[in-house]
């Protein structure tokens, strides 16, 4: 009986453990999806402000979107992000702008592609 008792303890300290595990799983897939969600709203963002920059030379919504890069944005982004906001600080009619800001259009979206093809095949 004692036997019994003993392996009815074990089990239940096992299935504790699964569900914890599990619950953790869940929680950091949860976290994920949303930090997608949100890189996906940055790139959004950001493809709308490239398009009026690169069309009308506007800068509207920069700012909204440079907290969204601090938020949610790698360090290399963040990094590029610093350096184009000297150039636009700089008030000059600066040709590496518009490169600057081609070179981060094509960085979130290559990296994007990448995130959303782990996550397909997870």
């Amino acid at each position: 009986m004692a036997l019994i008792s003993f392996m009815l303890f074990i089990l239940a300290i096992m299935v504790s453990f699964a569900i914890l595990i599990n619950g953790q799983f869940n929680r950091n897939h949860e976290t994920q999806k949303k930090r997608l969600e949100h890189r996906l709203a940055m790139l959004e963002k950001f493809i709308s402000f490239y398009g009026r920059a690169q069309e009308y030379h506007s800068f509207d919504g920069f700012y909204e979107l440079q907290l969204l890069f601090g938020l949610y944005g790698e360090d290399d982004e963040k990094k590029s992000m610093d350096y184009i906001i000297s150039l636009i600080k700089s008030n000059s009619k600066n040709v590496e702008l518009p490169k600057q800001l081609n070179e981060l259009y094509i960085l979130l979206t290559e990296r994007l592609r990448a995130e959303l093809e782990s996550k397909r095949l997870a």
